[in-house]
């Protein structure tokens, strides 16, 4: 399909988005030109995002967004979406909302290359930059967010998420209770090679309240009271902590609860 000119892609067959069909799959979108596989031929067309929304395919942006509340509202399995750098402003309007919200439970999405900007300061909502529930076989990579309020973490693994990918980001939060990554629900996260920066008062870099985790090669620097780097008060066990770099003030590097068993620490540096 030649001549695009839009902000995102999605390839539609008999009314419905073939990637997430599975009817085709999309390789490349690039220079207004979208590149797909499909298992048959049949009648296609290309609908256009240029805005935030509700995402139901694939979706490269070719321009920064931004939105009074949430930006995207993911309804739509087997999705990409890439900003290629550009921003994802949300929560313009000081109302709660996030960045990318899948609480719908959709599986194996990707976000990738995204600013993620919680706009406004003075909300007094949690306004997460992205959230997730009951979420299998996804991943969130090489993303720069930054959140001000509290209770905004930057990412929120809310309930009954699994095998998620939390690679290569830079995540910034200022208001109390704000963590970097927050787990309540689920297991498989593996979290590496990220960037956390957090402020506020108690606003751990890792808050996990759940078990079987990874947690690796992170480098975590916080400064607010009682902000330690890594929080299990809930009995998270059976995780590994390897090669994270920990650098806190008034708090400690590790802070877990007395049940928390079977845990594995290598070579981290407090």
């Amino acid at each position: 399909v030649h001549s695009f000119n839009i902000s995102s892609n999605e390839v539609i067959t008999t009314g419905f988005d073939c990637n997430a069909t599975g009817t085709c799959s999309i390789l490349s979108y690039a220079g207004g030109t979208v590149i797909f596989n499909t298992t048959g031929f049949s009648s296609f067309s290309a609908n256009e995002v240029s805005s935030c929304g509700a995402i139901t395919s694939s979706t490269t942006l070719r321009n920064s967004v931004s939105s009074a509340g949430t930006c995207f509202t993911i309804n739509s399995s087997h999705i990409t979406i890439d900003c290629e750098g550009f921003t994802v402003n949300y929560s313009t309007a000081g109302v709660e909302g996030y960045g990318f919200d899948n609480t719908g439970g959709y599986a194996n999405v990707t976000i990738r290359d995204c600013i993620i900007f919680e706009s406004n300061s003075n909300s007094s909502a949690a306004d997460y930059a992205i959230a997730f529930r009951n979420v299998r076989d996804s991943s969130i990579i090489n993303n720069s967010i930054r959140t001000f309020t509290a209770n905004s973490h930057a990412v929120y693994m809310i309930t009954q998420v699994h095998n998620i990918t939390i690679a290569n980001n830079s995540a910034r939060t200022s208001g109390d209770s704000a963590s970097g990554i927050r787990i309540d629900g689920g297991n498989n996260v593996t979290a590496s090679y990220n960037y956390i920066n957090t402020t506020g008062l108690s606003s751990y870099a890792v808050d996990t309240r759940t078990l079987k985790h990874t947690f690796a090669f992170n480098n975590i620097n916080t400064s607010g009271g009682a902000a330690h780097g890594f929080y299990s008060a809930f009995g998270g066990g059976n995780i590994n902590y390897s090669g994270n770099r920990i650098t806190t003030q008034l708090a400690m590097g590790f802070s877990l609860a007395t049940n928390a068993n079977n845990n594995f620490f290598e070579n981290n540096n407090i």
